[in-house]
């Protein structure tokens, strides 16, 4: 469905080449050019010299005076280009009527439990009424830290890319991709308890060079984010962060419970079930479509994987199969487009009214 409203999104994200995440914040915005929405792209991008600096400034204040009355403007937090904040703040400003929305990529602050960045993040969120968040334990986070806002929910992250079709058996190999240098558990993944040993299989950057894996570990290496998918070899997907097998650690096993991970997504289009913690933002979707299980410390793995019938591994196989053709179209978000375009667009009588 493309919008009829004016449109308009801060790019950040398509002129970057990604070869491990960064790709969910680039399929937004080509779901957004699909949608009917106008990029805002400042002139010069890489460029620091005085002349692109001032270009860059030129564009910005243009924009200030000649974006429509009612225009709404999206853009993916965090941001990355201090002009585009400075665009932000003076459109709250000066330009009250063009309705900015904020999706929330992440929440650097929650993530790295930086309390002081936190406090920031929090306060720069109640600037926007309108906010795409991941999934419901994000949106009662909003509700309880930034009261006020007007949310809709993403669920999952959309990935354009072309779903795997190859049949799955079920044995102990999972794959793990992502960011490795976030990923301390992966040293602690020798012989687990419960009735076996399971084989991993590691795939993004940096190379685990500088490290000695176990022998249960191997290193598959990095392929480009939309190639992945069908260079996944294994009959599982892990969703798992923090340094600790054993059970959720640090900040970044706090954060899991908020956001949705975009490996979920990656397992999807890859034809696996995941396998993802008790408590992780995701955790409720993969047990209400049944697309794998959920657990408490890896070393639950092995039992599980036990108890599972052949059949009931290929029926989460299927399951993933629809899943995989609506985050292919982009549907996540275009659903929570149609429901924040129909929020915004009753504010907007309510206000005409009072």
């Amino acid at each position: 469905m493309r919008v009829k409203q004016k449109i308009y999104f801060i790019q950040e994200h398509l002129h970057e080449e990604f070869y491990h995440g960064g790709i969910g914040p680039a399929d937004i915005e080509r779901i957004l050019l699909q949608e009917g929405a106008q990029a805002l792209f400042f002139p010069y991008n890489n460029s620091f010299t005085l002349k692109a600096k001032l270009y860059r400034l030129i564009y910005g204040i243009r924009l200030l005076f000649t974006l429509e009355k009612e225009a709404i403007v999206f853009f993916q937090y965090p941001l990355y280009a201090r002009l585009h904040y400075i665009l932000l703040r003076s459109l709250r400003l000066f330009r009250k009527k063009v309705r900015v929305v904020c999706l929330i990529d992440e929440i650097n602050g929650l993530k790295y439990g930086d309390h002081g960045l936190l406090a920031w993040e929090k306060k720069w969120f109640t600037r926007f009424p309108f906010v795409i968040v991941h999934n419901h334990a994000m949106q009662t986070w909003f509700r309880e830290n930034v009261p006020g806002r007007q949310t809709t929910i993403l669920q999952l992250f959309d990935f354009l890319t072309t779903p795997v079709k190859r049949q799955r058996a079920l044995a102990p190999v999972i794959a793990y991709a992502g960011n490795l240098a976030e990923s301390g558990f992966q040293e602690r993944l020798g012989k687990l308890t419960n009735g076996g040993e399971l084989v991993f299989h590691l795939y993004g950057l940096p190379a685990p060079d500088t490290i000695t894996l176990p022998a249960n570990v191997v290193y598959k290496g990095v392929f480009r984010p939309y190639d992945l998918p069908a260079h996944i070899d294994a009959a599982f997907g892990l969703v798992w962060d923090g340094e600790e097998a054993d059970r959720i650690a640090g900040s970044f096993g706090h954060y899991m419970q908020y956001i949705s991970h975009h490996k979920v997504s990656l397992h999807i289009m890859s034809r696996i079930p995941s396998i993802v913690y008790e408590q992780a933002g995701t955790a409720a979707f993969i047990r209400e479509h049944q697309i794998g299980f959920t657990i408490n410390s890896l070393e639950e793995i092995p039992a599980r994987l036990q108890q599972l019938t052949e059949a009931e591994y290929q029926q989460m196989c299927v399951n993933t199969e629809v899943l995989a053709q609506r985050l292919a179209a982009g549907e996540h978000l275009k659903r929570a487009l149609r429901e924040l375009l129909e929020i915004t667009e009753a504010v907007k009588v309510d206000k005409r009214k009072a």
